[in-house]
């Protein structure tokens, strides 16, 4: 019951919903300008989104404007482990939603990835040469990734 009725009253004010999100969406988040953090307001998103030409930065997708209920199409990328570190959510770029969350994905695995890499190559006994190769060439991304947040040797 409360369900239908917030889906009604979402319905009935659109105005005010867009506010509400726009307003919460935004504030919450950071960017890092030569050092120093400040937040992320319309003007800013906007400059963020121009320099990167309406673009999402991993696949390249249209991500200028808004869907059909108003959400904006680009999606804000922050790092989650200076969100760790400074308790504010840094914005790295605009992405797709498909690349957004595929990316969150990745990042909270990326740990677990280097441990399972370290198994496969500890118990594969005659592994193809492709799958070595891809299986260092990751490793490799992965420990540049942890370094860059002094996270080196988490296996």
């Amino acid at each position: 019951r409360l369900v239908s009725w917030s889906k009604h009253w979402v319905l009935e004010h659109p105005a005010l919903v867009k506010q509400y999100r726009r307003r919460h969406s935004l504030s919450q988040y950071w960017v890092d300008i030569k050092g120093r953090l400040m937040r992320l307001t319309d003007a800013r998103f906007q400059s963020i989104l121009d320099a990167q030409g309406g673009a999402c930065l991993i696949c390249g997708a249209g991500i200028r404007g808004v869907d059909t209920k108003g959400w904006r199409l680009a999606m804000i990328d922050h790092d989650h482990a200076k969100e760790l570190m400074t308790g504010k959510k840094v914005v790295r770029g605009l992405l797709c939603s498909s690349c957004n969350i595929e990316l969150g994905h990745i990042e909270k695995e990326i740990v677990f990835m280097q441990k399972m890499l370290g198994y496969l190559l500890d118990r594969n006994t005659n592994p193809s040469e492709t799958i070595v190769k891809n299986l260092r060439s990751f490793e490799a991304y992965a420990s540049q990734y942890l370094a860059k947040y002094e996270m080196v040797g988490v296996r």
